[in-house]
Parts: structure tokens; C-alpha cells; sequence
């Protein structure tokens, strides 16, 4: 019995290391794109390599304490999920998903070359990218990596989709949304703190800094897209994964998750401007460019800590029973 307790708990360091490391650093990379893409600044390159480096850390710890407490999934198997999806087309077939990957680079690059016509590529067309570049590698991945392989596929697939549908949905809409879920919210909670600002629907918060008024607009940057779909697809891909069931905590944890970075996202742009309001806009364009990434990484860490000690209390991280296909 102890033994037993003893395994699910390097199960679950394992896992969380694994996650978390992964995350980290896929977070550092979409990070230092847009920076580099919006708002470029030398500290940004420095909260880049040592976030990045952070996560890897974690990941390859991961892989260390598996190999070291000898952590093996009972059949070394593709996730109950993909191998339903596995009849009709073989992923594990290395002329299948190497197609299917070629293919996903193929659309992300001629999307962006021909489609729209922009001068960078977008997060999208990164994400599926990245989706198809993993696909392309999934078959040669040992199956005693099934966990990490599976997870990363689920997480890239779901995050290609998050990141091209919603920013694409925040845009066709009218401006009623960022008014209500985010200028709206911000303005009032400046007043709450004590922060004079002027509310201009639909987007834009004026406030005063040495004799000057400063103009914010509130734009799909300031909408926390970005950290919404990562938290959404890792999500998603752990409880395809690793939980290996939706039940009513699953989506408990979900609908808490998705809240707290709605309020995160709120707190931070409160931050922004706060900052700009007694220290000026300078100040306010550093904190803009990087504090959101420090209170994305706190509230994944809290999140997550919760998830294991709440969710996973009494759930195997690898199911002691073969999954019924």
C-alpha cells in the first residue's frame, strides 16, 4: 500500500514537472513573439532566455525523475482518445502523419504568404506550424514517451485551433465585448483603487500624468487571447491525457481556470495603467510589455497546484486498467 501511495506520488511530480516545464517554455516562445513583433525592448530578450531556460529545466527534470523511479504507462500506448482516432487514420504510420504534417505547414505558410498579406506571421499560422512540424516527428517518438508525445500533440492541435478561431471571432465582432469583459471592468476597478481615469467607449481609458493626457485603447493584444487558448489547450490535453475522463470536476476546474484568467487578465491591465498613472508612460510600456507574462505565470502555477491536490487526490495518473476502446 505504501509502495502503491509512493508510486502515484512520483506519478504526479512527474507529471507536473512535465506539464508545467512545457508550458513554461512554450509560453517564453509566444512571448518573445509578440514582443518582438509589438513592443520590442532588451529586458523582454532577458525574461525570454531566463523563462525559457526555467522550462526547460523543468522538462528535463521530468524526464530525469521518470527514468529514475522507473515511471511507465501500463500498456505504453497512444491516450484512450487518439487511438479511437488512430482506426481511420493511423498517426503512428510515418507516411500518414508525415502527410497530414506537410500538409498543416503547407496551408500555415501559403496563409501567410497569399492569404492576408500581413508582414509577419501570425500566431496562428505559428501554432499550426508547430502542429504540423510535431506530427511529422509523433511516429519515431519511443512509446515509453507515450505521456509527453501524446500530450504535446493534444496541447499543439487544440492551441492551433484556440489561436486561429479566436482571435478571428474577437475581431468579426462588434467592439460590446472588449467593452463589458475588459475596458469596463479595468475603468472601474482604477476607481475603486483611487486612479482618476475617464472611460471612452468603447475601448479607450484617459488619464492624467504630469500635466498630460494619456490615451489607452484597450486592443485584442490587451484581451489576454494568447494566455487564454494556452491554458485552454493544456487543459484539454491533460484531461484527455493524463485525467483520461470529463466529469463534473473536470469541468469545475475548467470553468475556475477559465475565471481566473478573465480576473488575471483584468488585474493586469488595472497594473498597466496604474503604473503609467503615477510613473508615466514609459514605465507603463515596460510594465505592458512583460508584467502580463509574470501574472500568467503565477496564476498557472496556483492553477495547477490546485488541480493536483483537489483533482488528482484520488485518481491515478496512469490508469491501473487498460482503457476499453
Amino acid at each position: 500500500m505504501v509502495e502503491k501511495t509512493e508510486s502515484k506520488t512520483h506519478r504526479t511530480v512527474f507529471i507536473g514537472l512535465m506539464l508545467i516545464g512545457f508550458l513554461i517554455m512554450m509560453e517564453s516562445f509566444i512571448f518573445i513573439y509578440i514582443t518582438v513583433k509589438r513592443w520590442f525592448t532588451h529586458i523582454s530578450i532577458l525574461v525570454f532566455i531566463l523563462t525559457f531556460i526555467i522550462g526547460l529545466l523543468m522538462f528535463i527534470e521530468s524526464l530525469h525523475y521518470k527514468n529514475k523511479f522507473g515511471i511507465k504507462e501500463k500498456d505504453g500506448e497512444m491516450a484512450p482518445y487518439l487511438k479511437k482516432i488512430n482506426r481511420y487514420m493511423p498517426l503512428n504510420n510515418p507516411l500518414i502523419s508525415g502527410i497530414l504534417g506537410i500538409m498543416i505547414i503547407t496551408f500555415s505558410l501559403t496563409h501567410y504568404l497569399f492569404g492576408l498579406g500581413s508582414e509577419r506571421m501570425g500566431e496562428g499560422d505559428l501554432t499550426l506550424f508547430m502542429f504540423g512540424g510535431f506530427l511529422i516527428i509523433y511516429p519515431y517518438i519511443p512509446q515509453s514517451y507515450s505521456i509527453e508525445r501524446d500530450f504535446i500533440l493534444t496541447f499543439l492541435g487544440f492551441l492551433a485551433v484556440f489561436m486561429a478561431v479566436l482571435p478571428f471571432l474577437f475581431d468579426a465582432g462588434d467592439e460590446s465585448f472588449k467593452y463589458y469583459f475588459l475596458t469596463y471592468p479595468v475603468h472601474k476597478l482604477l476607481l475603486i483603487i483611487g486612479i482618476e481615469n475617464t472611460l471612452i467607449p468603447p475601448s479607450r481609458i484617459t488619464f492624467v500624468y504630469d500635466g498630460k493626457l494619456n490615451v489607452v485603447i484597450i486592443a485584442r493584444a490587451c484581451s489576454g487571447i494568447d494566455s487564454f487558448s494556452i491554458f485552454s489547450a493544456s487543459f484539454i490535453a491533460f484531461v484527455l491525457v493524463v485525467y483520461r475522463k470529463i466529469d463534473l470536476q473536470a469541468i469545475i476546474f475548467m470553468t475556475l481556470g477559465i475565471l481566473l484568467a478573465y480576473v488575471g487578465n483584468v488585474i493586469r491591465m488595472t497594473i498597466v495603467i496604474a503604473s503609467g498613472y503615477y510613473y508615466g508612460p514609459q514605465t507603463m510600456s515596460f510594465v505592458h510589455a512583460n508584467i502580463g507574462y509574470l501574472i500568467f505565470f503565477v496564476w498557472m502555477g496556483l492553477f495547477w497546484f490546485l488541480l493536483y491536490k483537489y483533482l488528482m487526490k484520488n485518481k491515478d495518473t496512469i490508469e491501473e486498467q487498460p482503457q476499453k476502446e
